[in-house]
């Protein structure tokens, strides 16, 4: 059964606290970071891993892999979750003297960490890695980068005041399919770049009207929920579903646009933003309320973006359940994660 530690901050108090944070980052209200511990080329770095659901684990598994790297802490909410992946972790690194937390802000506490990983749900991405910066240490977070606009700014502002690295997990980045689409698009063989159309099939279910419930005793909803609004608990706004409700997410939309449209940004560097029109729909069958279908349109200098739930008429996209189709004066290149 999770415990909660003496002394610990009341919701009401955390979330002035970290509120205050938010809007502080740009005006100079945070405290001075503590200086990061001086440490030899030789020694190892010391990690903990915040949120250790299915993308959590994978954190594990690969830092696991790097024999310079020592993993300090196993941090969820969920005792169920932190304790089954700590068991893991010591089944791939028998000699890992890592500890089960819950609470973040202990992590955040210890000296000895040199970086986190995040991978909460989305609502918590900026207040832990903001957090974390202004505690000294670096950061590794999933994508999305953050639940809003402003977040991000305040996650960027932090990131230079403090000094800090941060990288965003966006682990197809790092794919040779995205390098070389990049590489096209930018030679010209296309000739200029007009229109983009990128997409994602599927939205959110309505997962029905579920009952309310109290939340098992090995899982602190209270924390869970942290900067969000309070909800009586059901599983189904909890672990993987949360990303169907806009308190903690965004729908598909948030969760797959970041991944598909890396490559146009990359590719293009799109500047001149004048307008960003929308269309969608909620779900009717259920308590989820981020979009079972959205449209979105883009439009820069010189450049139309265009975001949908249904795969396009275009020469290429048929099949593909999420990609992206590039179309120029000369041609038109239409790619996926993996393939083009």
């Amino acid at each position: 059964m999770t415990t909660r530690a003496e002394g610990r901050l009341s919701r009401r108090s955390f979330l002035i606290g970290t509120g205050k944070t938010l809007a502080g980052i740009g005006a100079g209200a945070l405290l001075a970071p503590r200086r990061a511990r001086a440490a030899s080329p030789n020694e190892k770095i010391v990690v903990a891993h915040i949120g250790v659901g299915s993308m959590g684990n994978a954190h594990v598994s690969w830092f696991a892999g790097f024999p310079d790297v020592e993993v300090a802490a196993i941090c969820d909410v969920d005792e169920t979750h932190r304790l089954e992946t700590l068991q893991r972790l010591r089944q791939m690194r028998p000699e890992t003297k890592a500890e089960p937390v819950a609470d973040f802000r202990r992590v955040l506490d210890r000296p000895d960490i040199d970086a986190i990983t995040c991978a909460t749900p989305d609502h918590w991405h900026a207040l832990i890695s903001i957090l974390a910066m202004q505690a000294g240490k670096d950061v590794y977070s999933e994508k999305p980068l953050s639940h809003t606009f402003a977040e991000a700014k305040a996650m960027a502002a932090a990131c230079h005041r403090y000094g800090r690295v941060f990288q965003l997990g966006t682990q197809i980045h790092e794919g040779e399919n995205y390098h070389r689409v990049v590489e096209l698009v930018r030679s010209g063989v296309l000739g200029k770049i007009h229109t983009v159309r990128s997409w994602k099939t599927g939205g959110s279910p309505g997962l029905g009207y579920p009952q309310e419930s109290d939340p098992p005793p090995t899982l602190d909803w209270d924390l869970w929920q942290g900067p969000a609004p309070w909800r009586p608990y059901t599983p189904a706004r909890c672990h993987f579903t949360f990303r169907y409700f806009w308190d903690y997410s965004g729908g598909v939309y948030a969760d797959f646009w970041c991944h598909i449209t890396d490559v146009v940004f990359w590719a293009l560097e799109p500047k001149g933003l004048h307008t960003i029109s929308a269309r969608g729909a909620v779900p009717d069958d259920g308590i989820a309320d981020t979009p079972k279908w959205i449209d979105v349109d883009y439009e820069f200098d010189d450049l139309k973006i265009h975001w949908t739930t249904a795969i396009p008429d275009v020469p290429g996209a048929a099949g593909r359940g999420i990609g992206a189709q590039f179309e120029g004066t000369k041609g038109s290149l239409v790619c996926d994660y993996g393939s083009r």
